[in-house]
């Protein structure tokens, strides 16, 4: 009983529709028949009119059902939902016609005509009636702190966005303008909402109609072209937001609304990892990832847990999180072990007892110690973890037969003016090196600039500034930095390893640069405050060791093209290898002492172009 009752529950209402359509038909039937000429319709057997339009309404409402058309929510009805009520409700009179003719009548075609029309017509105006009476029900009355809602686009977006505030409004919006590029869409209207200008306009309307709140309601968009209406946004509204899209488990369109991230603000792609695609050199591979328990290194192993591999040994000297990654792995259940080893690269006998042990496939070496300010008081320590722990992985990978050996590097490698961005680059040359020998293992090195969010970058160091009340601390107003999604990033650290062939360095493609000041600004708006007038912006001058601008790469007109868009190549550097081994171990000497000056000394001997800036005060 209690099962009959739930699909009586379930499909009674979408009967009753049903009963209502055939009611309509049968009634127009019945006027049509009664007002026509005679001899519009010929009785070929001794039928009733009646009898004949109770066949024809149960043909033609039998079509209706087979259509599926009562599942749609007649509440969500949109352009498509109308053109399907159409095309069906044709092809179902017709449909029922045929029947009669086939069976009792020769209809005249006029009269079927006539039947069709007016059953489409009043069919499709009940399920507008029907939306309207439920928009009105829903509509939420006038509050005292409704708050005015400017939309960027005037697309399908915004008609879904406007659509939802109409139906379901939990955020008391009143949608007062939309702005749009398109300048044949100026003095339209969505759902009487009218399109009052394009984004040059944007700060004239927040002014004009009290705008609290922006919502920016384009879904296809270049994201530099996105970043840019965001930044003119942020700047005129405190609170602004994006339309995201989703789909439920109908696959049925739905949006949701959120804040703007500091990922859009820059321009930069936000890497759905779950739809990248499968890197066969990982699946079924030993890998292991040094520094795993860091930022990069972390998504590292989540990535690479998505390609299927035979095992995953995460390699790390601070154990706590390195654990904590080990965990949130072994939380997803992958059918294959994920290991913790805990070691510093600069142990070369655990190191090798690690390469006996695990018989690694691919190694991703992250790695390394990468703070300038830090690594300008300790050289020695930038010395014997990126140059002396990087040689120890390097020689190990060859004396194992590892496959593949892919390192991170920075663009701080590039013209350093640092400790660290000068030992990077001798690992760099190192890599080099090794893959002059021809051996079985395929070197090579990815470097890109700062990763949003990374430890020890400068988004984190903003967020703990403003919780504190301010101020935002920045070295320089004119400081700029590249900067990239740490899943951006890794997904295309993993390519470059796909496609390396040996001693390449990869250069990715970081886009513009960005001003720190700027940065620190954006980063206020979207907390909500002022920047210079509720937080204060601090200028403290260069760090040691630190530059205005970084640089990716060393020879632009020389730069060759990948099939991947955001991935270049350097040519190919010849490396002296005997010479460069010889400095080394002299800078290792100088390390061990330690003698920070003949540190700095020495790199500037194994890369010329070091350019060593203390930044005094």
């Amino acid at each position: 009983m209690k099962v009959f009752l739930d699909k009586l529950k379930r499909y009674g209402k979408k009967y009753a529709v049903a009963l209502i359509d055939f009611a309509l038909s049968f009634s127009l039937w019945m006027a049509w028949a009664s007002v026509y000429p005679r001899g519009a319709i010929t009785n070929v057997r001794n039928v009733s009119i009646s009898t004949l339009g109770l066949v024809f309404s149960g043909v033609m409402t039998a079509c209706l059902i087979l259509s599926g058309i009562y599942y749609i929510l007649w509440r969500y009805i949109g352009v498509r939902d109308l053109a399907k009520l159409f095309v069906v409700s044709i092809l179902a009179n017709f449909t029922g016609a045929v029947v009669v003719n086939l069976l009792f009548y020769r209809m005249s075609y006029w009269f079927l005509v006539m039947q069709i029309f007016m059953f489409t017509l009043a069919f499709i105006a009940t399920r507008i009636g029907y939306y309207m009476l439920y928009k009105r029900s829903r509509k939420t009355p006038d509050l005292p702190n409704e708050r005015n809602v400017l939309i960027i686009g005037a697309g399908e977006a915004c008609g879904l966005l406007l659509n939802e505030l109409t139906l379901n409004n939990i955020y008391n919006y009143n949608p007062v303008g939309i702005i749009d590029d398109d300048r044949n869409k100026y003095r339209g209207s969505i759902m009487g909402v009218s399109v009052i200008g394009d984004r040059s306009m944007i700060a004239q309307r927040v002014r004009e109609l009290h705008v609290d709140t922006i919502i920016f309601a384009i879904i296809d968009i270049d994201p530099e072209e996105k970043a840019e209406i965001l930044q003119l946004c942020t700047k005129v509204c405190g609170d602004v937001k994006v339309v995201q899209r989703f789909y439920d488990d109908y696959q049925k369109t739905n949006l949701k609304i959120r804040g703007v991230t500091m990922e859009e603000l820059l321009g930069r792609d936000v890497v759905n990892i779950e739809n990248m695609r499968t890197l066969d050199y990982i699946k079924d591979k030993t890998v292991m990832v040094t520094g795993g328990g860091g930022s990069i290194g972390t998504e590292l192993c989540v990535q690479i847990c998505l390609n299927s591999p035979k095992r995953l040994v995460i390699l790390d000297n601070y154990e706590n999180n390195a654990y904590d990654v080990q965990q949130m792995l072994l939380a997803k259940k992958y059918p294959f072990p994920i290991d913790v080893e805990i070691a510093s690269i600069r142990e070369a006998d655990k190191l090798e007892y690690l390469y006996k042990k695990y018989s690694f496939d691919i190694i991703f070496h992250a790695a390394a110690h990468k703070h300038v300010p830090l690594m300008e008081t300790n050289p020695e320590e930038a010395v014997k973890n990126n140059v002396g722990g990087t040689y120890n992985l390097l020689y190990l990978a060859e004396k194992y037969n590892v496959g593949r050996f892919v390192t991170i590097s920075t663009d701080k490698a590039v013209n350093p003016t640092n400790i660290m961005g000068a030992t990077k680059r001798v690992t760099e040359k190192m890599m080099l090196a090794f893959a002059q020998h021809g051996s079985n293992t395929i070197y090579s090195a990815v470097r890109f600039g700062n990763v949003l969010g990374s430890n020890g970058s400068v988004i984190p160091l903003f967020a703990k500034q403003l919780e504190a009340g301010g101020p935002l601390t920045v070295t320089h107003p004119e400081v700029t930095r590249f900067f990239m999604t740490v899943s951006e990033a890794v997904s295309l650290v993993l390519t470059a390893g796909s496609i390396s062939k040996g001693g390449e360095i990869f250069v990715l493609n970081m886009g513009k640069p960005v001003k720190i000041r700027e940065l620190a600004e954006n980063f206020i708006r979207l907390n909500g405050k002022e920047p210079y007038t509720e937080i204060p912006i601090k200028f403290i001058g260069l760090r040691p060791g630190e530059k205005l601008y970084e640089e990716l790469l060393i020879d632009n007109d020389q730069l060759k093209k990948t099939d991947n868009e955001k991935i270049f190549v350097e040519p190919q550097e010849v490396v002296d290898e005997k010479d460069l081994y010889e400095k080394v171990d002299r800078l290792n000497a100088a390390a061990r002492v330690p003698d920070p000056k003949a540190v700095a000394d020495i790199l500037k001997e194994i890369v010329p172009e070091f350019d060593h800036r203390l930044n005094e005060k």
